[in-house]
């Protein structure tokens, strides 16, 4: 049978008491097979779950780092670099920020967005339906069949072709763009005696146009390519 043996310190004075619960039951305390130093956890940790490195406050939100939390999960680093997730059921965010917070990438689940900063300006946007919004993005694109019957084969931010006549198509975008002043270029690859152009535009449409090299004469096209950059 195995023994237990409670040893003093032969270079302290203080007495150590242990004192047992207030319970009307038998409890048993089982011991690892090895050995174990007590009090070697992280000091500092009472019941109101606060530390030096790790604090709770009363709405459960968690700080690293830093003594008052605001989100869910709060990470501060040297820097003020951080991380925190705020987990309300309103906005869901997942936030990560590098030096005075200027560069950060940051998720917003209340908008279904996902935002990236640099020098504190926003750069880039990717939408609920998959846009991402930025100066070195596309817009819009599309590829068409202008012959016959108007189709899109494929395309990015359009609703819909409107068919104005011959080698004349209006390209409708889905969301409209912040003002009418963006860039753009067309392509047309059935013929090299075709020439496509971009003519009048608004801030939610454009259109496309095809015209003979030699006779300048509209002319229609069966693979229309565009782009569309802008604000």
């Amino acid at each position: 049978m195995s023994k237990v043996k409670i040893q003093g310190n032969a270079s302290g004075t203080g007495v150590v008491t242990l004192t047992a619960p207030n319970t009307n039951t038998d409890r048993t305390i089982t011991l690892p097979d090895g050995d174990i130093t007590l009090g070697g956890g992280v000091d500092g940790i009472v019941s109101t779950a606060n530390a030096t490195a790790i604090t709770i406050d009363a709405s459960e939100n968690v700080g690293i780092g830093t003594s008052s939390p605001s989100q869910k999960l709060h990470v501060e680093g040297a820097g003020t670099q951080f991380i925190y997730l705020n987990n309300s059921t309103t906005n869901d965010s997942l936030n990560f920020k590098a030096g005075n917070g200027a560069s950060s990438i940051q998720t917003n689940g209340g908008s279904n967005v996902m935002n990236f900063f640099t020098g504190g300006s926003e750069r880039m946007r990717i939408t609920s339906d998959g846009r991402g919004l930025s100066q070195f993005t596309a817009k819009a694109w599309i590829n068409f069949n202008g012959a016959g019957t108007v189709a899109i084969r494929d395309s990015h931010n359009v609703s819909s072709i409107t068919d104005n006549g011959t080698g004349d198509y209006m390209v409708n975008m889905t969301n409209a763009l912040a003002s009418a002043d963006y860039s753009g270029s067309l392509a047309e690859a059935q013929s090299i005696t075709k020439r496509p152009t971009l003519n009048t535009s608004t801030s939610s449409a454009f259109v496309a146009r095809c015209t003979s090299w030699n006779t300048n004469a509209y002319v229609d096209s069966t693979v229309m390519l565009g782009i569309i950059f802008g604000d």
